[in-house]
């Protein structure tokens, strides 16, 4: 007697059903081919229909996720690029004491953890013209290079800061990605001998936006540019708290600012900031600080009274009421130093 064969329990068709991509795993899959393509063919010349056509999906799903090409190419470089600002930011605040070392140090960095975005940011035309991008690449790469010479640098010293960052580019591109990590400590060499400077000794020479550290004075030097006074301000700051003086920080980085924009505006040359705690000066007080502002500039300013409505450019008249001690002098290594001294009593005292 023969029986029939059990059918086969049936299958919920539900559970048969491939779950669809999440939209975050097409946006990465998407930048992944946009990325290869743009190296490829140039940022200009994908198409939307490219990605589409190799993700096979339709245009529309491309456009859900990136409504432009202008989106697609922010999405593709906004990080290494924002990294740049950011290196480019930190030189010009102070912020970068292993001088230029450590600067082209941070940009390797940056190319190595977005390697073929970064390239594709430095090394495309297209990209680096891109009105969506308003020139931040060029902007910022220019920021580095000015960091690496300094305000005064000649056409010799600016081509020696480029070839330095393209020092580090290039081998990014043809290196294998598991030798660029044990190839880095070469990689730094080589730009910094671009640079002129040897790896083994402190770049201070070629980084002249460097701050030093040595005992109770502080060095800071900076070129002639508009941030030259944000990077002073936050510099006095920055000291004046590590000392403990934080009740003479105020007057410090108003008078420091006064100075250093002066010297911004008539000097044109590198500023060098000192900081010293309780000088070795005669009648000198307990919790004094010297604060020195040089340049290059041979001439001496002449004290005159601001413009009553003025909201800047007070100068001398502030630094005369606000410091216990003032004046000016012609030295060797930098020709003119303008300084002020502060301490826990009143401007008169």
């Amino acid at each position: 007697m023969s029986r029939d064969r059990p059918e086969p329990p049936k299958q919920d068709a539900r559970r048969q059903k491939v779950a669809p991509p999440q939209r975050g795993d097409v946006r990465r899959r998407l930048l992944q081919v946009a990325l290869d393509y743009a190296q490829k063919k140039g940022f200009d010349a994908t198409s939307y229909r490219d990605l589409a056509e190799a993700l096979n999906i339709t245009a529309a799903a491309v456009y859900y996720h990136f409504r432009s090409k202008d989106a697609l190419l922010l999405a593709l470089v906004g990080a290494p690029l924002e990294a740049m600002e950011a290196l480019a930011a930190d030189g010009e605040h102070g912020q970068l004491r292993g001088g230029a070392q450590e600067l082209l140090e941070r940009y390797l960095d940056i190319l190595i953890v977005h390697r073929d975005a970064a390239s594709l940011m430095v090394r495309d035309i297209s990209v680096i013209n891109h009105p969506a991008l308003d020139g931040r690449v060029e902007n910022a790469q220019r920021r580095l290079r000015l960091l690496l010479t300094g305000a005064a640098a000649d056409a010799n010293a600016t081509a020696r800061a480029a070839a330095a960052l393209g020092a580090l580019r290039r081998p990014i591109l043809v290196l294998p990605v598991e030798e660029l990590d044990q190839a880095r400590p070469v990689l730094v060499s080589a730009a910094l001998a671009a640079l002129g400077a040897d790896a083994d000794t402190t770049p201070d020479g070629v980084a002249r936006w460097r701050s030093d550290y040595v005992g109770d004075e502080r060095h800071l030097v900076v070129p002639a540019e508009p941030f030259a006074a944000a990077a002073s301000r936050h510099f006095v700051a920055e000291v004046l708290n590590e000392w403990g003086l934080v009740h003479l920080a105020g007057r410090a980085v108003l008078l420091a600012n006064e100075l250093v924009t002066n010297a911004i505006v008539h000097a044109r040359t590198d500023i060098r900031l000192t900081i010293r705690r309780n000088p070795a000066l005669p009648g000198n007080k307990q919790d004094c600080v010297r604060v020195e502002v040089a340049d290059s500039d041979d001439r001496l300013p002449v004290a005159k009274a601001a413009e009553t409505t003025a909201v800047a450019g007070y100068g001398f008249e502030l630094v005369d009421a606000l410091a216990q001690a003032w004046g000016m002098h012609r030295q060797e290594d930098f020709t003119k130093v303008i300084w002020f001294e502060l301490h826990k009593g009143r401007p008169s005292e």
